[in-house]
Formats: C-alpha cells, structure tokens, sequence
C-alpha cells in the first residue's frame, strides 16, 4: 500500500483489509472482547480487526476505524 490513506477510509474488508495488516498497520493490542487493534503510525489512527462469515461460509477480515 503506497500513500497513507487513513483519514479517509474507515471501513475495509477481504483482501484490502489483509493489504493494510501486512503493509501499513502494527499491531499494539487486544480488547476485551478479543479483538486486535492496530496502529497507523501516520495518522495515529486505530484500527480494530475483526473477522465475519461471507454469504460462502469463509471467514473474512474486515477492518473498522476507532473514532475518537
């Protein structure tokens, strides 16, 4: 992923949301309910991981921004 484009998404899923984890986002901790949150170290902004079934029964990340 090239340029920082946090302040302007807030919800990505399926393989752009694995793009954004492998290459942009560290992950800094979990919550309460299990979930890790992650990082922007541009923008400072968090990110929560999550993980959904699809319509197809497979399992698909989806990641939310915290909003502060």
């Amino acid at each position: 992923m090239g340029t920082c484009r946090c302040k302007i998404l807030n919800v990505l899923s399926g393989a752009l949301a694995r793009d954004l984890l492998d290459h942009h986002l560290r992950e800094v901790r979990t919550d309460g309910m299990g979930r890790t949150i992650h990082l922007c170290e541009d923008s400072e902004i968090e990110w929560v991981e999550d993980h959904q079934r699809s319509a197809y029964d497979d399992e698909v990340t989806v990641l939310r921004r915290v909003q502060r």
